[in-house]
């Protein structure tokens, strides 16, 4: 009897005594079962394993201090290269010149696209600017010295080749009128659109204008320069032919950079707006252009009536 006693299950809200078996206090109905003293061990082993697992990182931590230093100095070398990286992006390189000058007479519209970022700095349109204006001027003196000691009769047409006459060429002046001529073209068309630009209050620079006039001379530069002569010692007037396509070719790829740049959304008003530029450098170029000439013609004369008097 006193060992079922022993063995019996005091009840811990009333304290009576239960059978062993029994799950409920018999009295006020209490859970007999170990409920809170598992929730009391689950908690403690909670507690322990997290208090293991600061003890853990700081033993951690105390063995190698410099795993506090990594993560900030990661965070310190991130940042240097973003910046970097962003301050790399606004420096703009140089223009690969000569990839360039066959890519504008290839594809000009998608060549000067990729390279529109570049041709925002002075130096680099510039640069291409000279190289253009330098071949054309090397050119012209080279066809001039070739004019000169090239010498065909007008009866037989029969050719001599008379190399003394290149100390008659005025090396100096064909120079210097190329040099004239061919960069006073480009800032002359870019000038017009840059001043018309204004007046119809856009926004397009000056610099790119004339990377855009420089981009749309080169096919007329190639074809009247290069081509023209060689298609002209075949036939003559296929060599004409050359330089009037490569004329029509550098407008229409003048037009469309123009577009481009100067966005103007009514059609109409674009239309005047090409019609009033290249109005103004035709009429322009041609009464310069008539100016040579006749002076040119009037030093001649000068120099015949000099002959016979």
């Amino acid at each position: 009897m006193n060992e079922n006693l022993t063995n019996n299950i005091v009840c811990s809200n009333c304290g009576t005594s239960n059978v062993v078996n029994a799950k409920f206090c018999i009295k006020c109905g209490t859970s007999l079962q170990p409920q809170s003293v598992n929730e009391n061990q689950d908690t403690n082993v909670d507690y322990n394993i997290e208090i293991k697992s600061v003890n853990d990182e700081q033993n951690i931590n105390s063995e190698n201090p410099n795993n506090f230093q990594q993560p900030i100095q990661q965070q310190n070398y991130n940042n240097m290269n973003n910046t970097y990286n962003s301050q790399s992006t606004n420096i703009v390189g140089s223009l690969n010149y000569f990839s360039y000058i066959l890519g504008a007479l290839l594809k000009p519209f998608d060549k000067f696209k990729s390279e529109e970022n570049k041709l925002n700095e002075i130096k680099n349109v510039s640069i291409l600017a000279l190289i253009v204006v330098g071949a054309m001027t090397i050119i012209r003196l080279i066809t001039t010295m070739i004019s000169a000691v090239r010498v065909t009769s007008f009866w037989s047409n029969e050719v001599k080749w008379v190399w003394d006459n290149l100390k008659e060429v005025h090396y100096f002046k064909v120079i210097g009128q190329s040099l004239l001529i061919y960069a006073g073209i480009l800032v002359t068309v870019a000038g017009v659109h840059f001043l018309a630009n204004l007046v119809i209050k856009k926004d397009a620079k000056f610099v790119k204008l004339l990377g855009a006039t420089t981009t749309a001379f080169i096919p007329f530069a190639i074809c009247s320069s290069i081509l023209s002569p060689l298609f002209s010692m075949i036939y003559t007037p296929l060599g004409i032919c050359v330089t009037v396509i490569g004329l029509i070719y550098s407008l229409i790829i003048l037009l469309e950079l123009i577009n481009e740049l100067i966005n103007i959304e009514d059609a109409n008003v674009r239309i005047y707006f090409h019609l009033i530029c290249l109005s103004i450098i035709f009429i322009g170029g041609g009464l310069v252009a008539y100016k040579l000439i006749l002076g040119s013609l009037t030093s001649s004369l000068g120099s015949l009536g000099s002959l016979f008097s």
